[in-house]
């Protein structure tokens, strides 16, 4: 009993064993990875067949270290064995059965913008979409860079992405204003990501064209960044092409596609 205790106590100081688990629970398809002490090997061995589990449909993929296993789902009470003898690159092998529990959580609230930037044409129908886990509510809060502060915001690196909590306030005071803020509700069916079309046609009604940037943000949660949507506000398209005898600019109507005259570029 003594010499099996002192190999124990070596085995978990300096012998090839699971030194860390991790679950990654907020991609559509969760995964549960397990760390070993050691690297595993790259070829040749099928891990999964070191693995006891009443789950069905597991897989595992190992990398480096790390055993990963994927063919989970979200609230699910995972439970495994490690089988004795699972192997390392050099040559070790776990010398006892390992046993793994673990809750796979549901997916976190989270929000994300599909695209980078728009050209949007003023109209009753303008929309937006926006992607969503495990929401029924967004915070939406709409900025408008103002004309000469249009270089700048490129120059400080904002314009066309996302607006983090620690430069919203230099953004709102120095590069943009806040022209609006409200709520829009979305749809939710539990850890799927869901895309709503968020309608703009009654807030952009009367603004000025132009660069804007729409934040929606979890409600309740001031500490994630919130997802940022850059758009131009026009009602003119730009068409260039360059020739021998010059550019040539063609503007027209994004509402009706007929030909502006007398636009100053």
């Amino acid at each position: 009993k003594q010499i099996a205790e002192l190999l124990n106590n070596a085995v978990a100081k300096y012998g090839f064993r699971v030194s860390d688990t991790r679950v990654e629970a907020d991609s559509a398809d969760p995964r549960m990875c397990i760390v070993f002490s050691e690297d595993l090997v790259k070829t040749g061995v099928t891990y999964s067949d070191y693995l006891k589990s009443e789950a069905e449909g597991l897989a595992a993929e190992a990398s480096g270290q790390e055993l990963c296993l994927t063919g989970l789902t979200h609230g699910q009470h995972l439970r495994v064995t490690l089988r004795r003898g699972l192997p390392a690159a050099n040559g070790e092998t776990l010398i006892k059965d390992v046993e793994l529990s673990h809750y796979i959580r549901d997916r976190s609230p989270s929000v994300r913008f599909p695209g980078r930037a728009y050209v949007l044409a003023r109209s009753d129908v303008t929309a937006l979409p926006v992607e969503t886990v495990n929401l029924t509510e967004l915070d939406l809060t709409l900025y408008r860079v103002t004309d000469r502060n249009l270089l700048r915001s490129i120059q400080d690196g904002y314009f066309g992405q996302r607006i983090y909590n620690w430069d919203r306030g230099d953004f709102a005071s120095n590069v943009a204003e806040k022209v609006w803020e409200g709520t829009a509700e979305t749809g939710q069916e539990l850890n799927r990501t869901l895309t709503t079309r968020l309608p703009l046609g009654e807030v952009l009604k009367g603004m000025e064209p132009g660069a804007y940037a729409l934040n929606a943000a979890v409600p309740g949660d001031e500490e994630a960044d919130p997802a940022t949507q850059w758009f131009i506000l026009t009602d003119i398209g730009m068409t260039t092409m360059q020739g021998g005898d010059g550019l040539h600019v063609f503007l027209r109507g994004l509402g009706d596609a007929q030909p502006r005259g007398g636009v100053e570029v």
